[in-house]
C-alpha cells in the first residue's frame, strides 16, 4: 500500500513537471503556434540595464552575475529553494519557477506515511529519477533562456558610456579642444581708422592681422579677441547622436525569447532620452553662442546709432568726447564683428543640416534668423555712418590734440616727479626696529600715490586711444609697482626677522637651544635668496643680510660657550677680548651675549673654548693621578733580626708611579 501511494505521488508529480517543461520548451511553443508563457519589460534602472522581473536569481548570491549578464545565475538542482519575495517584481523568473515547483512538491508533504505514521514521501519523490529528469530539463530551458536574455541585454548595454559619463565634465574638455580664444593685435596703427570705402571689404574679412606669438602680452589697446569654433567636430557629434537616435529606434520593441517576450519600449526610451541629453548639450551652445552674439551686435548698433545722432558744438568737450566714443567703439569692434557673420551662418546652417530645431530669442522684436541675415548690411551702414560723423567732427577733434598732448606731457612729468621722489625718500635704506612703524607708513603713502598714477595712466591711454595718439606705454609706472612689492616684501622679512630676533634675546642662558634657532636663521637665508636681484642693492637688504649673517655666525659661538670646560678665568679672558663686561647671574640671557658682538671675534672665541677644552683634560687627568694615589698606603713588616718596622716592597706603588709619570 506505501508503495502504492510513492508510486501515486511519483507519476503525479512527474505529468505535473513534463506538462511545464512543455511550456519552456520553445520548439514546443512554436510547433503547437502557442504563445509566450511570459511577458516581461527591460527598462534602465538605477543606471542599468535590467529586466522587469529578472530572468535569473534574485536576491541571492548569484544575482549580480544576472544584472551584468555574464551568464545564467544558477543551476537549481536538488532540495527546494527558498524563496522570500512575495511581488513578481521582486523576484526573478527562476524564483518564480522554482516557487512552482515547490508548490508541485507540497502536494508529497500532505500526506502521512503509511508505514509508519510519522514524516512524508518528500524525499522518495525528490529522489525518483523520473522527478529528477524532468527537473533537469526545465533548468536547461530555464539556464537557455537566461543566456538569450543577456544577449539582447548586451546590444542595449553598449549605450550605458550616455549615462555613466560626466556629461558637464567631458563637455568642458571637448570645449577647450575645440574654442579657441585668441588676441589679436591690429596689423598697422591706422588699420583702424580707415576710409569708409574699405570698411566693406573689412567687413568681409575673418580676421585683421596676425596674432601675437604671446596673447598675454598684447595690450587690450591695441588688439581685439577672436573666438574660433571648430564646427567640424561639433558636425560628427552631432552626427553620432543622431545616428544614435536612429539606431536605438530601428530596434524591435517587442522580442520572443524562448519562453519569454520581453517588451524593449521602456530601456528605448530611456536610451532616446539620454542622447537628447548630451545632443541638447552641444546644439544649445551653439545656439546660446549665436543668440549672444546677435544680442550683443544689436545693443552695440543701438547705442552706436543714437550715440552718433548727438549735436556736437564748438567748444563742447563733454559733447566732442561722447561722440567720438562711439566712433573708437566702432573702429575697435570692426575685425571682431567682421569675424562673426561668416561663423554665425555656418553654425545656422549645421544646424539645419542636422534638422536641429533653431529655437533664438527674438532680437529687436525681429527672429534671431531674420536680424542675422540683415545684420552685416546694418553693420556695414553703423561703420560708414560712424566715419561720415568723424569726417565732420574732424577739425574740432583736432583742434583738441594739442591740448591733449599737454595733458599727456603733464602726466609723465608728474610720473618722473614721483618716480625721483620715490627714489630719494622712500624706505630703501635700515631703519632701527624702533622705526619701522615709520617704513611701513613710507611704504602706504608711495602705494597711494602709485594707485592714483595707474589710475591716471589709464585715463591717459584711453584719451590717447580716443584720439588716435600713439598710446604710452608707462613702463615706469609697472616697473615702479613691483619694485614697490619687492620692498614691501622685504620690509616684511625684516619685521618678521626682528620679531625672532627680540624673541630670542630673552632665552636665559640654560635655555638656550642653538640647533633650534640655527634651523630658523636657515629658513631667514633662504627667504632672502628668493628676493629679487635689484632688491639687493637696496640699504635695507644688505643690513637685513647682515644681521642674519651675524646671528648665523654668532649662534654656533654660543654653542660652544657652552662648554663645560668654561671657566670662570675664562669668561674674564672673553669679556677682556671684546671689551664688554656682562653679568653672568640669574638674569644671564643670549641678548648678554650678542651685546659681545661675537661674530667679531670669531677666532679669538674659538682660541678661548679650545683652551678650556684642553685645561679640562688635564684637570681630569690630574684628578685621575689624585684619586689613584688616596688607593694607595705604605705597608711596614718587623725585620726578622730585629724589632725595628721597616716599609715592605712598594711594587704597586712603583708602578701606578711609572704609569702615571706617563699620563702626566
Amino acid at each position: 500500500m506505501n508503495n502504492v501511494v510513492v508510486y501515486g505521488l511519483k507519476d503525479a508529480m512527474v505529468s505535473s513537471l513534463r506538462a511545464m517543461a512543455c511550456q519552456f520548451d520553445p520548439m514546443y511553443l512554436l510547433s503547437n503556434n502557442l504563445p509566450a508563457l511570459l511577458e516581461i519589460q527591460m527598462d534602465l534602472v538605477d543606471r542599468r540595464v535590467m529586466f522587469l522581473p529578472e530572468v535569473g536569481l534574485k536576491g541571492g548570491p548569484l544575482q549580480s552575475m544576472a544584472s551584468s549578464g555574464d551568464g545564467p545565475s544558477a543551476n537549481i538542482k536538488g532540495a527546494i529553494v527558498e524563496t522570500s519575495s512575495n511581488s513578481p517584481l521582486e523576484s526573478g523568473i527562476k524564483n518564480i519557477v522554482v516557487g512552482w515547483i515547490n508548490g508541485m512538491l507540497g502536494l508529497s508533504s500532505a500526506f502521512k506515511r503509511l508505514d509508519s505514521g510519522e514524516g512524508t514521501y518528500l524525499r522518495e519523490v525528490l529522489e525518483a529519477p523520473e522527478v529528477q529528469a524532468q527537473r533537469s530539463r526545465i533548468i536547461k530551458y530555464l539556464n537557455n533562456m537566461e543566456k538569450n536574455a543577456n544577449k539582447l541585454r548586451s546590444q542595449f548595454r553598449k549605450f550605458e558610456y550616455l549615462w555613466t559619463t560626466n556629461l558637464n565634465e567631458l563637455f568642458a574638455e571637448f570645449l577647450v579642444k575645440v574654442v579657441k580664444t585668441e588676441r589679436i593685435p591690429f596689423s598697422e596703427p591706422g588699420d583702424d581708422t580707415a576710409v569708409p570705402a574699405e570698411i566693406g571689404a573689412a567687413s568681409g574679412a575673418t580676421a585683421n592681422g596676425n596674432s601675437s606669438s604671446n596673447p598675454a602680452a598684447v595690450s587690450e589697446h591695441g588688439s581685439w579677441q577672436k573666438t574660433t569654433i571648430d564646427l567640424a567636430m561639433f558636425g560628427e557629434r552631432i552626427k553620432a547622436f543622431l545616428e544614435i537616435q536612429v539606431e536605438v529606434s530601428e530596434i524591435k520593441t517587442v522580442h520572443d525569447i524562448d519562453f519569454l517576450k520581453v517588451n524593449a519600449q521602456p530601456i528605448k526610451q530611456a536610451i532616446s532620452t539620454w542622447v537628447t541629453k548630451w545632443l541638447y548639450v552641444h546644439t544649445q551652445y551653439l545656439q546660446n553662442y549665436v543668440g549672444e552674439r546677435l544680442d550683443d551686435m544689436y545693443s552695440l548698433l543701438q547705442d552706436v546709432n543714437n550715440g552718433l545722432d548727438t549735436a556736437v558744438e564748438n567748444g563742447d568737450r563733454d559733447a566732442l568726447m561722447t561722440v567720438m566714443s562711439y566712433i573708437r567703439n566702432v573702429r575697435k569692434r570692426m575685425p571682431e564683428i567682421a569675424s562673426l557673420f561668416e561663423p554665425m551662418q555656418n553654425i545656422v546652417a549645421l544646424l539645419k543640416n542636422h534638422a536641429i530645431s533653431i529655437d533664438l530669442p527674438n532680437i529687436g522684436g525681429q527672429p534671431a534668423l531674420n536680424f542675422l541675415d540683415y545684420s552685416k548690411m546694418m553693420w556695414d551702414n553703423a561703420v560708414n555712418k560712424a566715419f561720415r560723423v568723424k569726417e565732420t567732427i574732424q577739425p574740432l577733434q583736432m583742434s583738441m590734440v594739442e591740448g591733449i598732448r599737454k595733458e599727456v606731457k603733464s602726466f609723465h612729468s608728474n610720473v618722473n616727479k614721483f618716480l625721483k621722489e620715490f627714489r630719494a625718500t622712500g624706505p630703501f635704506s635700515w631703519m632701527d626696529s624702533s622705526h619701522l612703524k615709520e617704513a611701513y607708513s613710507s611704504l602706504d603713502h608711495c602705494q597711494l600715490q602709485l594707485q592714483q598714477l595707474v589710475k591716471e595712466s589709464k585715463a591717459i591711454n584711453d584719451l590717447e586711444d580716443l584720439f588716435e595718439l600713439p598710446l604710452s606705454a608707462h613702463d615706469n609706472i609697472r616697473e615702479t609697482e613691483q619694485d614697490l612689492r619687492s620692498l614691501k616684501g622685504v620690509w616684511d622679512t625684516v619685521y618678521l626677522v626682528d620679531s625672532f630676533f627680540c624673541l630670542w634675546k630673552n632665552t636665559l642662558w640654560a635655555d638656550i637651544k642653538t640647533d633650534d634657532l640655527l634651523d630658523e636663521v636657515k629658513k631667514m637665508q633662504n627667504q632672502l635668496k628668493k628676493q629679487t636681484k635689484k632688491c639687493r642693492e637696496w640699504g635695507v637688504y644688505k643690513r637685513l643680510e647682515l644681521e642674519v649673517k651675524n646671528m648665523a655666525t654668532t649662534l654656533p659661538l654660543v654653542h660652544d660657550l657652552h662648554s663645560p670646560a668654561m671657566r670662570e678665568r675664562h669668561w674674564k679672558s672673553l669679556i677682556g677680548i671684546t671689551g664688554m663686561a656682562i653679568d653672568r647671574g640669574q638674569g644671564f640671557c643670549l641678548d648678554d651675549l650678542l651685546s659681545l658682538n661675537l661674530h667679531m671675534h670669531v677666532e679669538a672665541v674659538s682660541d678661548i673654548v679650545e683652551v678650556a677644552n684642553k685645561e679640562l683634560k688635564i684637570e681630569n687627568k690630574l684628578l685621575h693621578v689624585e684619586e689613584s694615589w688616596r688607593k694607595f698606603a705604605l705597608k711596614f713588616d718587623r725585620h726578622r733580626d730585629t724589632e725595628v718596622f721597616i716599609v715592605s716592597s712598594p711594587d704597586d706603588v712603583l708602578e701606578a708611579l711609572e704609569e702615571l709619570s706617563l699620563h702626566l
